[in-house]
């Protein structure tokens, strides 16, 4: 099973300056949720979003692909 997993950044400290940072200059905050893995190079991946709900159907969608062998680098 390829490792997948999702990191909640609420007490980073760097998360928090960014969300304070962005409500005073009235912009979106970042996203709160990481999904983090490791792609078939061994290199490590993420992907940011706001909602858990949200990173739990793409941690769900990264490991099948990752699992069938139909994953490509998003960033390729």
């Amino acid at each position: 099973m390829a490792r997948v997993w999702i990191e909640d950044r609420a007490d980073h400290t760097a998360y928090q300056r960014a969300v304070a940072k962005a409500k005073q200059a009235g912009r979106t905050p970042p996203g709160r949720y990481r999904v983090r893995w490791y792609g078939p190079d061994g290199k490590p991946k993420m992907k940011t979003v706001q909602r858990k709900v949200d990173a739990e159907a793409e941690r769900t969608r990264i490991e099948s692909r990752l699992g069938d062998g139909s994953y490509r680098d998003p960033a390729a």
